[in-house]
């Protein structure tokens, strides 16, 4: 869905404080100043696995985005009944207020739905099963099941499958793979290239 001048007037997005949600509210900003964005986060005590909260925040609103969850594969594994409640309960609750409104709404998934390359050197398609590895993937997963769901029964939902997101104020570590290059472009050393012999391509 590409967002036009004079397309909506009031956009909520649910975790707009978080690495995602920032750039994009400072986007929408920059280049839709006419746009009224309100936020909904945990920050200000708000909820997205309380149904009541997310469905009077949504009242007025002409474009809902979801980005509110949780962040790491790591921190699922601890905590998976948490994971589970605020990306997939906690979605489901988002899906079933806008379709109250008849709000047209666009929810950020993840790549981590799709597990591990069923093809080894080949890219995956949005075709690829789905098949993840861990509480965070499944949660996930849940969460566009219901969506096809709601779908299929003509509310409109746009899903978003992120693959690695990076830039200004990522909290991701250095030892990731984006962050190791840009550290050591920055210093002036050599960029590590290996080849997998497995996978058959550059990793």
């Amino acid at each position: 869905m590409e967002i036009k001048n004079g397309q909506f007037k009031n956009v909520l997005i649910t975790g707009d404080t978080g690495f995602i949600g920032r750039h994009l509210k400072n986007f929408l900003q920059k280049t839709c100043p006419e746009i009224s964005i309100s936020g909904f986060t945990r920050s200000a005590k708000q909820d997205i696995r309380n149904y009541e909260q997310i469905l009077a925040t949504l009242h007025g609103k002409d474009l809902a985005i979801n980005l509110a969850g949780t962040a790491t594969i790591d921190y699922s594994w601890k905590n998976p009944k948490q994971t589970v409640d605020t990306d997939a309960y906690g979605a489901i609750n988002f899906f079933k207020a806008c379709a109250k409104f008849d709000i047209p709404a666009i929810h950020i998934s993840s790549a981590e739905v799709y597990g591990t390359n069923l093809h080894p050197g080949h890219p995956m398609s949005e075709n690829h099963p789905l098949h993840p590895r861990h509480p965070y993937g499944v949660a996930k997963k849940a969460a566009e099941i219901f969506a096809q769901k709601m779908i299929n029964q003509g509310q409109f939902i746009t899903i978003l499958r992120l693959f690695t997101q990076y830039g200004d104020g990522s909290s991701e570590p250095i030892e990731r793979f984006i962050p190791r290059l840009v550290r050591n472009a920055l210093l002036g050393k050599s960029i590590p290239v290996f080849w997998n012999q497995f996978v058959g391509g550059i990793v």
